[in-house]
């Protein structure tokens, strides 16, 4: 039954829904945030996980009783983090910019000087967030608008930065004028700076910005052409630094294919004169370039050769940017912990950011294309049901936000580096959009994640009341009902740490020569791993030896080689033939001739299982599972079969139990045996002493527990409950159940546009679908039920129960639900 249902954006949560308990109010009263052994500490001592919303462009220069009101209501949901989002943003009347009466930089002067009327703003709204317990993730450059009278090398405004702000030196220049002024400007509320206040939990140099990747729309800018053109001429530098000749670059870009030698340096190109052309940058992410996916490929195919020059290069202008931003920030100096940037896939792109005390990634499920003033309504590409996709077979190597959020993020999860997630979504343009949060949430606890940071709050600088009914944005997550009603749940769950970290450990390990290559399916390891284990990625040095400590260590074997002699158990395969990433010194095509992982196979069994006898050799023994031909078991992008082979490993070294890793029926249960995803089923499950949920299809009865049963009609539900007095579930006096299905605007419909594109338009009222039956609780005391509304007010609506008493002295107690947030207590 679809209810009506109002969004408050500003008043705090009370009663049940009134999470502020979790605040350990001010922000920085223990001092600055450290980083320990791959996490964050207070100065006393205590481990700390954040968990809160991004607030974009004029969102944070909000009037003062605006940063007043929402301040108090972020505490009140458990959030301890508000990501202070591109405050740099380029001026305009709404939406994704600033008030040009408020902005921070003062666009209007033509010169982007700090403004002092932005900066009240700024500083009261911090100030606010600080008092309440929250604290501040600043970012740095994110939708700066670079302007020619500010003595640009090129004579045009720069509005589409990306990639070139990190090699341009004019660029790089104003980038750190602003950083000064910024974060040594003192706060008139605090009386701190941001690089000295303790509220600061990271300062990140850039947001979604690498030189491996900008935007198709970024790309096609005209002020962008000179840019490219530089890139060029450096490349062609760092080209005649290396080789020296033509010849010998010649000769280094030959490679083997079917037999025959190719050189890879074109007709004319000679980088003496600077012809030598770049490889096309990534669109949000760093290109695959993958020989033997060449017809899947969207992007230009290179040549190894150039593939891995140019990766090298790009290496090396990241790691020079972020060296020398990160050292300016210490000299100001700043004393929080330090992220590069975000948006991290590719291995390359990981490594060049390792100079980070921080990792962060984003990642989204179902994001919106830009506008298109040509539609009425939303495109999607690829729109899909969260809680069915399977990660074994749907799992891509673009951003294109079709894959699980867990596996696109997990790739940039570094072992002793803090993880954060800095922005993630899944924007509710499907009905039922609710697992998203939840898996999401459970899944970083399991890998032992220590940020979440919800994209985003609002994209408003006032209340605006009329909005209580309306969605303003698509962004707009205040507005969303399936989030909203279990946000304290998950802030307290995550914070608490209610879904333990997996006690093992998968190392994805790269050689020196996989960051030269990308094969297509390098996402492979992570369609499995962090959905059952804690999961890290790291980086061999000089000797290529793995010596880490993780229980399993899994190649990513983008090339063959790497020494795993010193490894607990571990996983071998390689993608090509090739020793190097420039196509060099293969193996002899006669695999009889040589094995690589000889080494490794001793007294190993050959699997002979029927679905594996058409792929080559696998080979198990009690340390290692070697697999000869990993390019068979991955054709169509479907990595079922490797995830079955490496599970079987798992569970013959005693790593999983039989009870966990991948079920018969396909299900996917955590190593801990809390978290059980079944995408063939449509379900997700939580199974905790102080937390139990499911989320998915629904076939007309789910137990939560021996205590809760709930019966409906409903085609999919959220169920979820969490104890509030400090007791188990099962024995708990006083306990929150949500139990709603679908929610969003009533009148939403869905239009089919060519290549899998869905026109979303969403018209009506907001709604959430409370349950179409009831619920049935087991207990021995007497037991009262509350209906809550959206903010935890307990309602005037009569819960009607059912009471039967069985041969035990049990009462089953029924009763309908018409509101999706009871409040139960027992006596």
């Amino acid at each position: 039954m679809r209810q009506k249902i109002t969004m408050d954006k500003g008043t705090p949560f009370q009663g049940a829904l009134d999470f502020s308990y979790l605040q350990d109010a001010p922000a920085g009263k223990y001092g600055h945030v450290n980083v320990k052994e791959g996490h964050f500490y207070f100065e006393n001592g205590k481990q700390v996980r954040f968990f809160g919303f991004n607030f974009p462009a004029r969102a944070n220069m909000p009037d003062h009783e605006t940063a007043e009101v929402l301040a108090a209501r972020l505490a009140t949901m458990g959030v301890n983090v508000v990501r202070v989002h591109a405050v740099d943003a380029c001026t305009g009347e709404k939406g994704w910019s600033t008030d040009p009466e408020y902005s921070i930089l003062d666009y209007k002067e033509g010169n982007a000087e700090l403004n002092e009327k932005g900066l009240e703003r700024l500083d009261y709204w911090l100030y606010q967030l600080k008092i309440h317990g929250i604290y501040l993730h600043i970012d740095l450059l994110v939708g700066r608008r670079f302007l020619a009278a500010q003595n640009l090398d090129y004579p045009m405004d720069l509005s589409m930065s990306k990639s070139s702000s990190h090699f341009n030196e004019r660029l790089i220049q104003l980038q750190e004028q602003y950083a000064i002024r910024y974060l040594t400007h003192v706060n008139r509320y605090t009386g701190l700076t941001l690089a000295e206040d303790p509220a600061v939990m990271t300062i990140q140099i850039c947001n979604e910005d690498s030189v491996f990747f900008d935007s198709k729309a970024a790309r096609e800018h005209p002020a962008v052409a000179a840019y490219k053109e530089e890139l060029q001429r450096r490349f062609n530098a760092f080209l005649l630094a290396k080789y020296d000749t033509r010849e010998n670059l010649k000769n280094a870009w030959t490679f083997q294919k079917n037999g025959c030698s190719i050189t890879g340096l074109e007709e004319g190109e000679d980088p003496k004169k600077g012809s030598v052309r770049c490889p096309e940058t990534g669109n949000y992410c760093q290109n695959v370039n993958d020989l033997l996916y060449e017809e899947i490929q969207e992007s230009c195919l290179e040549s190894p050769g150039r593939y891995a020059d140019f990766t090298q290069f790009e290496i090396e202008l990241n790691q020079n940017y972020y060296r020398r931003m990160i050292s300016l920030l210490r000299s100001i100096p700043v004393k929080a912990p330090i992220a590069t940037g975000c948006l991290l896939a590719g291995a390359a792109d990981i490594y060049s950011h390792l100079d980070a005390e921080v990792m962060e990634n984003n990642a989204y499920f179902n994001h919106p294309l830009g506008g298109n003033s040509s539609f009425e309504g939303i495109l999607v590409p690829d729109l899909r049901d969260y809680v069915t996709t399977d990660p074994m077979t749907q799992t891509f190597p673009e951003m294109e936000h079709r894959s699980n959020i867990t596996v696109q993020a997990s790739i940039a999860a570094v072992e002793n580096r803090p993880m954060i997630l800095s922005e993630w979504n899944e924007y509710g343009l499907q009905l039922f959009h609710s697992p998203a949060y939840l898996m999401t949430t459970a899944y970083a606890c399991l890998n032992d994640w220590d940020g979440l940071i919800i994209y985003c709050y609002h994209t408003d600088d006032h209340l605006r009341p009329e909005a209580a009914d309306a969605v303003l944005d698509i962004m707009d997550c205040y507005s969303d009902p399936s989030l909203m009603l279990q946000l304290g749940m998950l802030a307290k769950v995550y914070r608490n740490g209610l879904i333990n970290v997996s006690p093992v450990t998968a190392h994805l390990v790269y050689r020196q020569e996989d960051l030269l290559r990308l094969p297509y399916t390098y996402r492979m390891p992570t369609a499995y791993f962090p959905l059952v284990m804690r999961f890290r990625s790291v980086f061999l040095g000089p000797g290529e030896r793995y010596e880490g400590d993780a229980q399993v260590a899994v190649s990513a074997g983008f090339v063959a080689g790497g020494d795993y002699t010193k490894a607990q158990h571990a996983i071998l395969y390689r993608h090509s033939d090739d020793l190097d990433a420039f196509g060099r010194r293969q193996i002899p095509q006669n695999r009889s001739e040589e094995n690589f992982y000889a080494a490794y196979q001793k007294d190993a069994e050959i699997i002979e299982r029927k679905d594996v006898r058409n792929y080559g050799d696998v080979c198990l023994n009690n340390r290692f599972l070697c697999i000869e031909q990993i390019d068979r078991l991955t054709e169509g992008n479907d990595y079922s079969m490797f995830a079955k082979l490496a599970d079987q490993a798992l569970k013959k070294w005693g790593i999983l139990s039989e009870t966990t890793g991948l079920g018969k029926e396909g299900e996917i249960i955590s190593q801990t045996g809390e978290l059980c995803f079944h995408p063939h089923k449509g379900y997700f499950r939580v199974n905790t002493p102080y937390f139990m949920a499911y989320a998915g299809r629904n076939d007309g009865r789910i137990v939560l527990s021996d205590r809760i049963c709930i019966r409906g009609s409903n085609r999919s539900l959220l169920v979820s409950a969490l104890a509030l007095d400090g007791l188990p579930l099962e024995r708990s006096a006083h306990y929150l159940l949500l139990v709603f299905g679908e929610s969003g605007l009533d009148q939403t419909t869905y239009h089919p546009v060519d290549s899998g594109i869905t026109e979303v338009r969403r018209k009506g009222n907001r709604f959430v679908e409370i349950l179409d039956g009831t619920v049935e609780l087991r207990t021995s005391d007497e037991c009262t039920v509350y209906s809550l509304d959206t903010n935890g007010q307990r309602q005037n609506i009569p819960v009607e129960q059912v009471i039967h008493v069985g041969k035990d002295g049990c009462r089953e107690i029924h009763f309908s639900a018409p509101s999706p947030i009871l409040e139960i207590l027992t006596c």
